[in-house]
């Protein structure tokens, strides 16, 4: 395939980190689809979630996606940008109708098949899934069945399977397993405890008696300073009498501590949160008839979110955006229903939007000039 002025084929891969959909004006459209995890037919491996590629010939008419991000990247025109494609896919069928092979670089290869239609063969090796940078596929090793059956007889005997049960690490285990789950049910908490002002530098010293900052008009504080006392602190437990030789009340104490630690820890979180929870709710926007407009309205760039041939997918849509709680309407550009999300006089306005939108909603758009 002949070179082109500007690198076409990089901007379209880095477009597709970014957009579900990128159209080559007179050629088609390259989209991505999402796939969860998956696990190989012979079970030994797992893949990460990803995005994979098709090609769809019937989206080819500009929507200016493609156009704009390299007039940006390049510093060049609308006009000039616009040229560029153009040649592109001029040598790009040059290349086919000689029966040729295309290959564009982390994206697929094309080729006309006997009956003159064309056929994309997409790269596997590159994930589009911005969300699975840095996983890669797991390789799981088949247990060894002489070993699984030597452990199997190893504890087919009731009495080794007590012994297992009454053995001092056994036991250790039982006094540090209550207390990683307190210290996981914290640390995954956090942004909850911060909610309520909780300090956490007050766990390091149970002397200290500051669960929260000094408020003394707050309701916390005043059921955090009965929880401070000895005998409700976090790791606080009274001694007791135990007989030496009898390992099995050793186990039964130690459990019953364990348990009275976590109970009594989750019950006072649980009352923190109800004593100070405020129930908010919920405004679903209704369902309003969606409005078509002509592209001549308002400003010269418009926020588009997605093009349909079709009103009654546009529709569809626009009242997904409003259940997110957006004002789109639906307007006409080059025979499409297009979802505006608004429209601006300057582009650069609109493209800051843009980033906005992607960052706080995860809602993909791109700039359409008018």
């Amino acid at each position: 395939m002949n070179a082109t002025k500007i690198n076409i084929e990089k901007h379209i891969s880095e477009l597709l980190y970014l957009f579900d959909c990128v159209i080559i004006p007179d050629f088609g459209g390259i989209l991505t689809n999402y796939n969860p995890a998956t696990i190989s037919k012979d079970g030994k491996y797992i893949f990460p979630p990803s995005k994979s590629l098709s090609f769809n010939k019937n989206l080819n008419k500009s929507d200016g996606l493609l156009i704009n991000h390299i007039a940006e990247k390049n510093k060049i025109s609308y006009s000039e940008s616009k040229q560029n494609i153009a040649n592109f896919v001029r040598d790009t069928f040059l290349s086919l109708d000689k029966n040729e092979k295309v290959t564009i670089t982390n994206i697929g290869s094309f080729i006309f098949d006997k009956n003159l239609n064309l056929i994309f063969d997409p790269n596997t090796e590159i994930n589009y899934l911005t969300e699975s940078f840095g996983l890669t596929s797991i390789n799981f090793q088949i247990a060894d069945r002489q070993i699984a059956k030597k452990i199997s007889s190893e504890f087919a005997d009731k009495k080794n399977v007590k012994n297992l049960l009454l053995s001092s690490t056994a036991i250790k285990l039982y006094i540090i397993i209550p207390i990683i789950a307190i210290i996981s049910f914290l640390s995954t908490n956090k942004n909850l405890l911060n909610n309520l002002n909780l300090n956490y530098s007050s766990f390091t010293s149970i002397d200290s008696g500051a669960l929260f900052e000094k408020e003394s008009s707050n309701i916390i504080e005043k059921k955090l300073d009965s929880m401070t006392k000895k005998e409700n602190a976090l790791f606080y437990s009274e001694p007791k009498f135990i007989e030496p030789n009898n390992t099995d009340s050793i186990i039964v104490q130690i459990l019953s501590d364990s348990t009275n630690i976590i109970n009594d820890s989750l019950n006072s979180t649980k009352e923190l949160i109800a004593e100070n929870s405020e129930e908010k709710e919920i405004i679903t926007p209704k369902d309003t008839e969606p409005s078509i407009k002509n592209a001549n309205t308002k400003g010269n760039f418009v926020l588009i979110s997605g093009s349909f041939s079709t009103k009654n997918k546009a529709e569809k849509h626009l009242k997904k955006l409003q259940a997110k709680g957006f004002s789109p309407e639906i307007i006409l550009m080059d025979g499409n229903y297009r979802i505006s999300l608004a429209s601006f006089n300057l582009k650069e306005d609109a493209t800051n939007e843009s980033k906005k939108i992607k960052e706080e909603h995860n809602i993909s758009s791109w700039v359409s000039k008018r």
